[in-house]
């Protein structure tokens, strides 16, 4: 298994992807989920674990995060195709970034 950053981007007011799908033949072990709010104000975010067109499993539904402060989730596990989605109150406020292991399925 490879340690590396596993995902990361910026979270928008409609829902969206949050860098890309775990590769064909690969699995990921997400020890952490970070999510930062670097504005004066804080933001409600929910994120998704998206497995196919007909599975999509609510992680965190509108959770607040305070001014200036960084919440982490994790862990989970997601599979070949699998991605994490998310949406944000107010869009480009709220980065969310994915460190754990890569492997080998």
């Amino acid at each position: 298994m490879t340690p590396k950053l596993l995902f990361g981007g910026v979270a928008g007011t409609g829902e969206g992807d949050i860098g890309s799908a775990v590769g064909e033949g690969k699995y990921w072990v997400v020890s952490a989920v970070w999510i930062s709010n670097a504005d004066e104000v804080g933001r409600w975010v929910t994120l998704k674990h998206y497995v196919d067109g007909s599975n999509t499993y609510t992680l965190l539904s509108k959770v607040w995060v305070e001014a200036e402060t960084t919440i982490i989730v994790g862990p989970m596990v997601l599979s070949a195709g699998h991605k994490i989605r998310a949406l944000a109150e107010v869009a480009s406020k709220l980065t969310i970034v994915g460190y754990g292991l890569e492997g080998t399925a």
